[in-house]
């Protein structure tokens, strides 16, 4: 449906990558005359490879080393074979 203004409406997707799908489609509305819904906006940008939806910040995996790190062996420290 949309396939038109793939152009138009990509610029402005990286320009402001954070905009929910109800500010891109009031966007569309206003500046293209188009008025779709929720869906057709996302399956839009999910065409021109590009997620609209905010996401939240992620924390790290919690993945903590929980022995110490293992010591090499030292060639100094050992008779030779």
């Amino acid at each position: 449906m949309l396939a038109d203004h793939y152009a138009a409406i990509d610029a402005p997707v990286r320009k402001h990558p954070d905009a929910t799908l109800e500010e891109r489609r009031d966007w569309l509305l206003h500046k293209l005359g188009a008025s779709v819904s929720i869906g057709t906006m996302w399956s839009t940008l999910r065409r021109l490879k590009n997620d609209a939806q905010k996401r939240p910040s992620r924390q790290a995996s919690g993945r903590v080393r929980t022995s110490p790190e293992p010591t090499p062996p030292c060639s100094l420290c050992r008779p030779a074979c």
